[in-house]
C-alpha cells in the first residue's frame, strides 16, 4: 500500500508500509495478530 498512488492511499482505512519495508507483516500486526490474541 506504500507504493500505491495518492488518490488509493486518501480513501483507504488504513495504509500499511510497502513490501519492500515488510509491509505484509505490518497489516498481519495490525489486522491478524489482534484476533487471535498476539501482540507485537
Amino acid at each position: 500500500m506504500g507504493k500505491a498512488p495518492e488518490e488509493i492511499r486518501s480513501a483507504a482505512h488504513y495504509i500499511s508500509t510497502s513490501n519492500d519495508k515488510d509491509g505484509i507483516a505490518d497489516a498481519i500486526d495490525a489486522f491478524l495478530l489482534p484476533l487471535v490474541g498476539g501482540s507485537s
